[in-house]
């Protein structure tokens, strides 16, 4: 299980690798993309569809002929013989455990450390006085509330339950048409969902910090935000008293004492130059007709990525083969021995004599074709047969009972049924085959050793 997850983080990250390409490719095209905040938003959303399952995809998949023959089966149970040291397997965490615990202690870290900056935001939100807004805005909108907070940070919105604006008491000394302009920018951002859409990515980069492209979408998504909301502000003002504006509230912001706000950063120097840049430079605008391409595009094309995905993963055999049963179960017949009550005929899998009711775990990662005690020879009784993709197939035969259903999918380790006495046999065992392109291999040399 620890395996699958890890290819799914692989996979995602790689994913994302490819769309962070195809975006630099797209914006040296259409350079009007670095105002559009939703198209950085689509991308990180598209990077995660990599954690969806991979689709299945109707392939033939036949049933070795070896396994529907009838063949001779021993009438009691084999005395034991010395166990083999590849199947001397401890209970322990392997090394893709370790990683995974790492990546989820430092995730828990930043989630931590995302809740007390919001309870920071909190405590300042509560210090902070409340204003009239129509005082300060003629037509500001009831549903908002305005508050006053010192420091050194500029204005911005917030709020999921209650939308507010928090402004700075250095915003006081503007006149006040520019304490206007900055007040209806920060109301666009309340009415695009910024402050919600602001919280997701937080949260989004504290679960996946590993995956640094995500860091390099939030960023540009925030240029984007303002970018959007800077022309939305010029489109009814004067560009030149917006552009004095913000450098007014640049070189005020920069005589404050900090206050701890290091989640808002939208007062640095990099961001407002720029925004600067972009009012007497506007970007050309995306019609909405390359909008709705645009997005129908890079959604067919990772569809098209999860199916080469899920088809790369059919062809490729497992890399590790688990125990099919605990690990202190010995091995009663192994691959080859021939012995009298089996006419001397070598032995097509491993034999384990474990105890009727013990569970039965799948080998590796697969797809179940059958699981029943009809469609294999009645020598195996309940039998459970997986297919591995490049031509591996495992079984499991003398079932006391099936607990999969055909086409159903398993992970490594993941119980498929419990050991019984079903078919031809003298007492209660596994049996256990491997099988590449119809044709038994020895378990022993592809079960996985211990570390």
């Amino acid at each position: 299980m620890s395996g699958a997850l890890l290819v799914h983080l692989l996979a995602f990250v790689c994913l994302s690798g490819l769309l962070w390409l195809l975006q630099l490719s797209l914006q040296k095209r259409w350079p009007a993309l670095q105002a559009q905040p939703g198209f950085y938003l689509l991308l990180a959303l598209l990077s995660l569809t990599a954690w969806l399952p991979l689709p299945q995809f109707d392939h033939s998949w036949p049933v070795p002929l070896a396994l529907l023959q009838e063949t001779s089966w021993q009438w009691q149970q084999l005395q034991a013989v010395p166990e083999h040291p590849s199947l001397r397997v401890t209970q322990q965490w392997h090394r893709a455990n370790y990683l995974l615990l790492l990546l989820a202690v430092v995730a828990v870290f930043g989630l931590i450390r995302l809740t007390c900056q919001q309870l920071k935001l909190k405590r300042l939100i509560t210090n902070a006085t409340l204003l009239q807004g129509q005082s300060w805005l003629p037509d500001w909108p009831d549903s908002v509330q305005l508050r006053l907070f010192d420091g050194q940070s500029s204005a911005f919105a917030t709020g999921i339950r209650q939308p507010l604006v928090m402004i700075p008491a250095y915003l006081v000394q503007l006149p006040t048409a520019q304490r206007h302009l900055l007040l209806r920018h920060e109301l666009l951002h309340l009415q695009r969902l910024d402050p919600q859409v602001l919280l997701g990515w937080r949260l989004l980069l504290a679960l996946c910090w590993f995956n640094p492209f995500l860091r390099f979408w939030y960023h540009a998504w925030q240029q984007a935000a303002e970018l959007r909301v800077d022309l939305q502000v010029c489109q009814t003002t004067n560009p030149t008293l917006y552009a004095s504006t913000l450098l007014q509230c640049l070189k005020l912001d920069q005589q404050q004492q900090p206050n701890g706000l290091a989640f808002n950063r939208s007062s640095a120097l990099s961001l407002y130059q720029q925004r600067l840049t972009a009012l007497f430079q506007p970007l050309p605008e995306l019609s909405a007709l390359q909008r709705t391409q645009g997005g129908v595009f890079l959604a067919l094309l990772t569809v098209l990525l999860i199916v080469a995905c899920a088809q790369l993963r059919f062809s490729q055999s497992p890399a590790h083969w688990l125990r099919p049963v605990s690990a202190d179960v010995r091995v009663s017949s192994f691959y080859g021995e021939q012995h009298p009550f089996r006419q001397n005929r070598p032995h097509q899998g491993m034999d384990f004599a474990a105890d009727a009711g013990d569970p039965v775990y799948a080998s590796a990662r697969g797809t179940v074709l059958i699981a029943d005690d009809r469609s294999l020879n009645s020598n195996y009784g309940i039998a459970v047969l997986l297919d591995h993709g490049d031509g591996y197939q495992t079984l499991y035969a003398h079932l006391q009972q099936a607990d999969v259903t055909p086409g159903q999918q398993l992970q490594a380790g993941q119980l498929l049924g419990k050991v019984g006495a079903t078919g031809r046999v003298t007492g209660a065992h596994l049996h256990f085959e491997v099988l590449h392109q119809g044709q038994t291999q020895n378990p022993a040399l592809l079960l996985t050793k211990p570390n």
